[in-house]
């Protein structure tokens, strides 16, 4: 028995994705979901490929799709299916369809809590939150809900989470449409590892876990093997969220050109899936006859990470952002009351209390006219905020890479005898790392500014703000896909099988993850007397040998971080 599809709605990168009434009226009644239609899929990637404008909506229907195609595949596998029934049961679950229902709607609602520009601002707004915990909060409840962003989370699925639990409006609208829905399941498969992590990592504020959570997780203590199941449909190497984007983004982009993956690949994937024992543990699995619709899947994966989210291009309007958020939180108390009021605004949407249409100002195009409105008003009050602003709004920027393509960067590295893995590796994880980034930071940009006193015209622009003169950008993927193999009677990781996909590791490898980029105007008008060519190379130098002296003056430091790795193996020893 499947569910009663009555509303149908035509997508170019799945083709038609079906819904209930009941499901059709909770999206158009949510206006926590309708927000989603105002935050781009790919931030600001549209300032490199212009048609990169589709939302986390659509993704967000195309996730409930594809996770129920994935769910109906596991359920035509006996054995399988009768685990899952059997669970469904002990869970109050107590037919397919609802277990099918509960799965559509967790893929459905796992991006709500993003941001605008999505990804843009994670980390950044985290670490620079204290100035809305103090100012934007109104209790110690809201208190102890902003300082759980300084923890080790991914922001959007903390916001995700806290929505789900503390927005009174939204479990309204969701128990009005979808009644039999469990809040508690769907939280667990979408936040189990957040709620876990909070209770061991910051104990002090685990008042946040909504207690339902963390009983209905302890009851569920032995049955962790199936739910880990479900939950792989989810969030895993082969997941709902990640082959819908990979479809929708290189369809919706163009990154397709040249190596392409269809959604007929994809339904080859599931028809070969499998659930399998693992080390004493429920894994998914697929036959080997699958094996070239797999490649196919982690190529795309790879070129659709390399050429559009991680483009050069795309890296810096992603930095100026993050730069632009950063001076925001940073001079909070300088702020005029409406973008005051507007921070406000997204600190309680952040810990979920924002409530009405007031939701639907944390979107795209709302922060951007506000940035507009008070154009003015922050460059008179913030130096150099109008580096990052401007291009936000015209896309004209004076920033410019120091190197973009792989054999440069690697050959910059290589002529001054610096291990790659250093630069490429070690440095961008470090940037990511609150607690120490600024020391990071501070140290380079002493260990440049040296370097540019000792050149005859570069010298010139020491004077000046450095960090808004040279700003760094950089980015983060994970090259391995661990997908499981039957082969023959064996569980293979695809990557020990599989040319190809160890190919695409070697080839990330020696990509440039970290990007430098320059001030133009202020360094022609630093060295107008001086070949340009010549100017860069010698500032390209400068700036790679200056992180190489920042790891290893921060080796006390640094060195916990790598305890067990060979990349800083230079550092510890």
């Amino acid at each position: 028995m499947v569910l009663n599809y009555t509303k149908v709605i035509a997508d170019p990168a799945l083709g038609w994705i079906r819904l209930t009434d009941e499901e059709a009226r909770f999206i158009d009644s949510c206006k926590y979901i309708q927000r989603l239609r105002h935050i781009r899929q790919l931030g600001l990637t549209y300032m490199v490929y212009p048609s990169a404008r589709h939302s986390r909506f659509e993704h967000s229907l195309g996730a409930l799709h594809v996770v129920s195609l994935m769910f109906e595949k596991l359920m035509r596998l006996s054995d399988v299916r009768e685990l899952l029934l059997n669970f469904g049961k002990s869970i109050g679950l107590d037919t397919e369809n609802e277990l099918l229902l509960h799965m559509r709607i967790t893929a459905l609602l796992h991006d709500l809590g993003h941001l605008p520009f999505s990804h843009v601002f994670e980390g950044v707004f985290g670490q620079g939150i204290d100035p809305l915990i103090i100012n934007c909060s109104e209790n110690a409840r809201e208190f102890a809900l902003g300082n759980v962003f300084k923890g080790p989370f991914k922001e959007h699925e903390l916001i995700t989470y806290f929505i789900l639990t503390n927005n009174d409006e939204f479990k309204k609208v969701l128990n009005e449409s979808l009644p039999n829905i469990d809040l508690r399941i769907i939280k667990a498969l979408l936040h189990s590892d957040i709620i876990n992590k909070i209770i061991k990592v910051v104990p002090s504020y685990s008042e946040v876990i909504d207690q339902r959570d963390r009983e209905f997780l302890q009851s569920m203590s032995d049955k962790s093997r199936i739910f880990n199941i479900l939950r792989s449909l989810i969030s895993g190497y082969l997941d709902a969220d990640r082959i819908e984007y990979i479809l929708r983004d290189s369809y919706l982009t163009g990154a397709s050109i040249g190596t392409s993956i269809s959604i007929g690949d994809i339904e080859r994937i599931f028809d070969n899936m499998r659930v399998v024992m693992n080390n004493n543990d429920y894994a998914l699995a697929f036959d080997e006859k699958a094996r070239a619709n797999l490649e196919g899947f982690i190529i795309a994966r790879f070129n659709i990470y390399k050429l559009v989210y991680l483009h050069h291009k795309v890296v810096l309007f992603n930095t100026l952002a993050r730069n632009l958020m950063s001076e925001l939180l940073r001079h909070y108390d300088e702020l005029n009351d409406e973008i005051k009021d507007y921070m406000c605004r997204l600190y309680r949407f952040s810990i979920g209390m924002l409530d009405g249409y007031d939701a639907m100002y944390i979107t795209d195009d709302y922060f951007l006219s506000l940035l507009l409105r008070n154009r003015q008003y922050l460059t008179s009050k913030i130096r150099y905020i109008s580096k990052y602003l401007e291009p936000l709004l015209t896309r004209n920027t004076v920033y410019k890479a120091l190197w973009k393509r792989d054999f440069e960067f690697i050959d910059l590295i290589s002529r001054q005898g610096i291990k790659l893995e250093l630069i490429n590796d070690a440095f961008p994880y470090l940037l990511s790392k609150g607690e120490i980034k600024d020391k990071v930071l501070d140290t380079f940009y002493d260990k440049v500014r040296e370097k540019l006193r000792n050149d005859e015209c570069l010298k010139n622009i020491v004077n000046d703000d450095l960090r808004s003169t040279i700003i760094i950008g950089f980015r983060a993927f994970e090259p391995e896909t661990r997908l499981r193999i039957l082969h023959g009677n064996r569980l293979v990781d695809i990557n020990e099988l599989s040319p190809l996909a160890m190919s695409v590791i070697d080839t990330w490898r020696k990509s440039p993850h970290i990007f430098v980029f320059v001030d133009t105007t202020k360094v022609k008008d630093a060295c107008k007397a001086i070949d340009m060519n010549t100017v860069f190379d010698d500032l390209r130098n400068m700036v790679i040998a200056a992180m190489n002296e920042t790891l290893m003056s921060l080796s006390d430091i640094v060195s916990k971080y790598f305890e067990n790795s060979q990349i800083m193996s230079p550092i510890i020893t």
